[in-house]
């Protein structure tokens, strides 16, 4: 798949949705457990494939689909210390409706990160447009603001 350039739009996206406690975005999820996790500050801690964080997302969309879907999506997803995970907020501007719900479930049972020393919250935004998909992995904290991870 080919990738698009959309850094401004994302940090737009999270900048906007950024007044929710430990929830970083207007749709929640109660049943993350919260205890204790961090954010990325500078590089990503939460370690995963790129290819196999695309499959979660784009679970249920074929590609002709996928052709029809624009916009963006932002995630915080909590990442336990054996690498498994729980989505707690998001925020869906995707012209799909119900996407969110569905991504929980694939989300919650299927997304295994590489195992880690601290429980943290990765945060993603993905935009798709024309059947093309970005994704890019934000942190938060500093002087920084909101930013970029490196790997």
């Amino acid at each position: 798949m080919k990738y698009l350039s959309a850094l401004p739009l994302i940090i737009i996206l999270v900048f906007s949705s950024n007044s929710y406690s430990q929830n970083l975005f207007p749709n929640t999820f109660e049943d993350c457990n919260t205890e204790r996790f961090a954010l990325e500050m500078d590089t990503t801690t939460a370690k995963i494939a790129d290819s196999k964080l695309i499959s979660i997302i784009t679970t249920g969309l074929d590609q002709e689909n996928l052709e029809n879907v624009n916009g963006i999506m932002a995630l915080q997803v909590i990442v336990e210390l054996d690498g498994s995970s729980c989505l707690l907020s998001y925020d869906n501007r995707l012209n799909i409706e119900g996407f969110g719900s569905k991504l929980k479930t694939e989300i919650d049972k299927n997304l295994k990160w590489l195992e880690q020393s601290k429980k943290v919250a990765a945060i993603v935004s993905i935009r798709i447009q024309d059947g093309l998909i970005e994704f890019k992995r934000l942190g938060m904290g500093g002087d920084k603001g909101i930013h970029e991870l490196q790997n």
